[in-house]
Order: C-alpha cells, then structure tokens, then sequence
C-alpha cells in the first residue's frame, strides 16, 4: 500500500461518509455494531468519569457511551479529523437524544485535553488510520489522570495461514467490492482493506504503548484474532 498522509485519509473518508454506516453494515453483516457493542459495555466506566473517543467517525461508539452508561454522569469528548464525519455524528446523536457529548476536529496526536485531565481514551477502529499512531498513543497517555486507561479494538491481519484463509480473501477481493456497492465509491474501501494488512502487528501495537508510558498492556482476541482489544492502564 502506498505511503498515505494524514490529508490523503481525510478524503478518501470523505468520500465514505454519507453511506459510511450503511456500508459497513453491507461489509461485516452488521457485526460491527455486536463489536462495539461489546466493546463499550466492557470498559471500567466509573460514575463521573470523562472519557476521549478519538476518530470518533460517525459518532457510534460515543454515542453508545451515553446511552449505556446514561445513569453514571458521563462526559464525553469526540474528536475526528474529518468534518464530514462529525456532521454526520452530530446528526445521529442528535436523533438519538444524546446531547452530551463534546465535539472536536482535531487528530488523535492533538486532543483538546489539558494533561491528567480524562478517565480514559477509546478508539474504536481507528488507530491505523492515524498516520501518526505512535504520537496518538503518548498523546492519549498524556491527558489520562493517574489510574485512567486506554482502550482500542482494531482490526488485525491473520496472515497466510491456512485458517485464515478465507478471511484475508474476504478482506481483500470482497470487502472493496462491498464497500463500492454501499457507498457508490470504491477508493476509501480497498484503503481499508489494505491499511489491515499494512498495519502494526499486535505485539507492535502492545510494545508501542509499554514504551508510551501505559502499564499492564493486554490485547484479547476476538473473532481468532481478526480483530483484537488492546487495553492498558496508567499507574
């Protein structure tokens, strides 16, 4: 995969973003919302906590935050390099009834948080389209508080083993032609496909974070590793 800038990301999503949700409906069978689903109810949210979303996207999980944990005096902060995407977040949130949420367009390596300031930072699918990843982790370490933590789902490349088989085939030759059928735009999907085989490999991702300053680094597997949840915390 050619070498992308954090600006060649911004419009290839941009040409995703109006059918975004309904393409990734098309290309996981709905899974994702499962995942995510998942993925919120399993973080140690504490009662007036304060927790980033960072690449936000359309707005699913923070918007899930507030939801799920509606009853715990919740703050959250979104934040999206892309504008396009955060229209279409404020939007849904909006239709949903969640007014609570704080809105950024910045990139993950420049969050609006002061230092030790949030409970947690959460990214969601995300962390392989921020070119500066590395940054983004250290960032994130530097606006959680003592005793905070950092959460990711992410997807991962399985290789050519035999048993992945299908899957990298489904990921290469039928997740661009999907994407393509949902959105009308083929460019942003064999981008994501290929960004999951391009990306770090866990035991990267989890070292990276060590050396960010985040302590008792775990990654759980889900789906046989095809898609991982990082976790670390700050101590």
């Amino acid at each position: 995969m050619p070498h992308h800038t954090q600006n060649d990301v911004a419009l290839l999503f941009n040409q995703a973003a109006q059918r975004y949700d309904a393409a990734n409906d098309v290309m996981s069978a709905g899974m994702h919302r499962l995942w995510k689903r998942f993925f919120v109810r399993s973080l140690p949210v504490r009662r007036s906590s304060t927790w980033v979303d960072v690449g936000t996207g359309t707005g699913d999980i923070a918007i899930a935050l507030c939801k799920i944990y509606a009853h715990n005096d919740l703050k959250v902060i979104a934040c999206d390099p892309n504008k396009h995407m955060l229209d279409i977040a404020k939007t849904k949130a909006w239709d949903k009834g969640v007014c609570s949420i704080t809105w950024h367009q910045t990139p993950g390596h420049a969050l609006p948080c002061h230092d030790k300031s949030v409970d947690g930072i959460l990214m969601s699918f995300a962390l392989r389209n921020i070119v500066k990843w590395e940054e983004a982790l250290r960032e994130g370490f530097r606006c959680t508080k003592n005793g905070g933590a950092i959460r990711i789902m992410e997807f991962n490349a399985l290789g050519p083993t035999t048993g992945a088989f299908f899957y990298e085939y489904y990921r290469k030759y039928i997740v661009p032609r999907l994407g393509a059928l949902a959105s009308g735009h083929q460019a942003p999907y064999t981008y994501l496909s290929e960004s999951i085989r391009a990306f770090a490999p866990p035991k990267r991702i989890m070292r990276t974070l060590q050396d960010s300053g985040w302590n008792y680094v775990h990654a759980h597997p889900l789906l046989g590793g095809a898609v991982m949840i990082y976790q670390g915390e700050k101590r």
